[in-house]
């Protein structure tokens, strides 16, 4: 074994607060998860090569459908909120995929933009008519704007990279002084994470690199020189949890096969029913308090000092 190419290949420092100081997470070897003992961020020290990432992004499949109606809905009305809190005239969804959120946007009446890193995913949003930003998770304002944004999109995107103060201090030069920035990733405190540990579905290297907390969330964007709006999680995942616990053959065999529409039909039946419909609201509520819900999501406002960047 090389020993001096296995270190060039591994991030040596913390990529939010640079310390050396990193714990080899015992059990996720697989996936080369470290704790940075100062800060408490879990992430890989594997820097993916480029064949790796090609690998997975050039696999994503990239389409104009949302599966289901309460999909649709959901995403109406938290572009609804989002707003009405940030009075929002101009959006940018950085990392869009398909567009259907920002699509929610523009239906209220927002001027809006994406950027995307994905030729497939941009055909999409232009067939939609959305506006599209060069320069993929690293936009640059263009000398044909006049404003700068409102409100920034990051949705299941800042999991994905290894150097995440970059990409925050590049959307802060984006958005108005009291511009807002909504983020969702997954939360490695989820109940999900607690019982299935190194088999939880968002932990795979090379495509998820940093595992987020609300903790390390809060304080990671609070020296990006932005101030919280609201932090919270929601749901679980009980499909992948019953396919890890191997209960219900009948499960494994849709989640299997295709776990896209096993998570849709999950959605359909528990708004069907009373029952479960008041269960999920009583789970989030719970997940509210306790912060162990599979999905994090935040909203946070660039400060009146955003500026003034805390350098760690």
């Amino acid at each position: 074994m090389n020993h001096k190419k296995d270190i060039e290949n591994n991030h040596n420092t913390c990529p939010v607060c640079e310390s050396d100081q990193l714990k080899v997470l015992k059990g996720y070897e697989k996936d080369h998860l470290v704790r940075c003992k100062q800060c408490k961020l879990v992430f890989s020290n594997r820097k993916p090569t480029r064949a790796e990432l090609d690998k997975i992004y050039n696999a994503y499949i990239r389409d104009n459908n949302i599966k289901t109606e309460l999909t649709l809905k959901k995403l109406r009305l938290i572009a609804d909120n989002l707003g009405k809190v940030s009075k929002a005239k101009r959006v940018l969804d950085i990392g869009c995929g398909n567009g259907a959120f920002l699509t929610m946007f523009k239906k209220i009446g927002c001027e809006v933009y994406v950027t995307e890193f994905n030729k497939s995913a941009e055909d999409v949003c232009r067939s939609k008519g959305i506006k599209m930003l060069s320069g993929g998770l690293m936009p640059q304002m263009e000398s044909n704007l006049s404003d700068k944004f409102d409100l920034v999109i990051l949705t299941e995107v800042i999991e994905h990279v290894n150097n995440p103060r970059d990409i925050i201090n590049n959307i802060s030069d984006l958005l108005k002084k009291n511009g807002y920035l909504y983020i969702t990733t997954p939360n490695y405190f989820s109940i999900d994470r607690l019982i299935m540990g190194p088999q939880w579905g968002m932990i795979c290297y090379p495509e998820h690199l940093i595992l987020w907390n609300p903790k390390t969330l809060d304080q990671f964007l609070r020296t990006c020189g932005y101030e919280k709006i609201f932090i919270r999680t929601e749901n679980i995942s009980f499909f992948r949890i019953v396919q890890y616990l191997n209960k219900k053959k009948y499960s494994l065999k849709l989640l299997n096969n295709d776990p896209e529409k096993a998570a849709a039909i999950a959605q359909i039946k528990v708004n069907q029913s009373k029952f479960f419909f008041y269960m999920k609201n009583i789970i989030n509520s719970l997940l509210l308090i306790t912060n162990k819900g599979s999905s994090l999501i935040a909203l946070y406002r660039k400060s009146k000092n955003g500026d003034n960047v805390v350098q760690v």
